[in-house]
């Protein structure tokens, strides 16, 4: 008998988007599946095509509850979950028909205890470039590296299918304190309880991309700044070696560097916030992350230790000189 797997989708204001995510997951070969939409207090329709979908298919439930973010919406969903493997899509985007089923069978080689897959990255529903890293099976802290790496398999919790007797047995759960960078805190996490990784070569997963959707292109607000403190969190509880806390502290010193920009894309400057920003950089050893940084990096990284608005004066200006050359 097929082993039932649980697919938690968090719902927020995607009705354009929603009915095509339900279908592609509605329509997999894998057929024991528990599909549980927990809609996070949306405004628009997506409530209602919930509902038409759970009226259609009685795999599906629906757990509705006040806009509290979307770690709050998975926490809720493993609270409910009832397989023995454990999914998270995002309404926006879509899977492969084979997808659960690709990854099911990656459970069949001893010990694996995540499975990580392929998939396609989309630019505003037009360009498609796919990324994949052939078929293996890693030790879980050479995969940790793999999810830091910034040409890695990411933290995205889509292309991966987990075991959930493993997050409920370590009560592995999402930081709702946490909005950007709570699925690789929570990838890692989970990593750091298994043994072995299994990396599958096929797509299962299109990731749909909108403008100015990265970090780096977002206006500041103090949630953007809670992924260094999910930096902090995987530095302080997870087990690292010396090479996957020197990718650690590179992707912390790009991560300081864009949210510097955003608040020269909004001028929205927030002093208290761009001198704790600048502390982190100031704490981070060059010996540690030079030889990850490119030079555009490294040469940010300095100026923002020496004058950091005149660092954004000229981010913003180089942008604007950009824009116009695109246009």
């Amino acid at each position: 008998m097929e082993k039932k797997v649980s697919i938690i989708i968090p719902v927020y204001n995607t009705q354009k988007y929603l009915k095509r995510c339900l279908n592609s997951i509605i329509d997999q070969t894998y057929s024991n599946l528990e599909i549980i939409l927990v809609n996070d207090g949306s405004t628009d329709n997506s409530l209602e095509i919930c509902k038409e979908y759970e009226k259609i298919d009685e795999r599906v439930f629906i757990i509705s509850g006040e806009n509290y973010g979307v770690s709050h919406a998975r926490n809720m969903g493993i609270r409910k979950s009832n397989g023995e493997y454990l999914y998270f899509a995002d309404s926006d985007d879509y899977l492969e028909t084979d997808a659960i089923e690709k990854m099911i069978q990656g459970f069949e080689k001893p010990d694996c205890e995540l499975i990580i897959a392929g998939y396609n990255e989309a630019e505003n529903e037009e360009k498609i470039v796919k990324k994949n890293w052939g078929n293996s099976k890693l030790k879980s802290d050479d995969a940790k590296k793999l999810i830091l790496d910034e040409n890695g398999v990411g933290g995205y919790l889509w292309n991966k299918l987990f075991k959930l007797s493993l997050i409920k047995k370590f009560e592995i759960k999402f930081d709702e304190t946490i909005y950007v960078w709570e699925d690789v805190l929570f990838v890692m996490e989970y990593l750091d309880k298994c043994k072995y990784v299994c990396l599958l070569d096929d797509i299962v997963y299109t990731y749909c991309r909108r403008a100015g959707s990265a970090v780096e292109y977002s206006l500041y607000t103090p949630q953007l700044y809670t992924q260094l403190n999910a930096i902090e969190k995987i530095d302080t509880v997870v087990h690292l070696d010396d090479f996957t806390k020197m990718l650690l502290k590179n992707r912390e010193v790009r991560c300081c560097l864009g949210l510097i920009r955003s608040m020269g894309i909004g001028k929205n400057i927030e002093e208290d916030q761009l001198k704790k920003i600048r502390e982190k950089l100031n704490d981070i050893s060059e010996k540690m992350v030079c030889k990850k940084l490119s030079t555009i990096d490294k040469i940010s990284w300095l100026l923002v230790k020496i004058q950091p608005k005149l660092f954004i004066n000229i981010y913003c200006l180089a942008r604007k000189i950009k824009q116009k050359e695109v246009r």
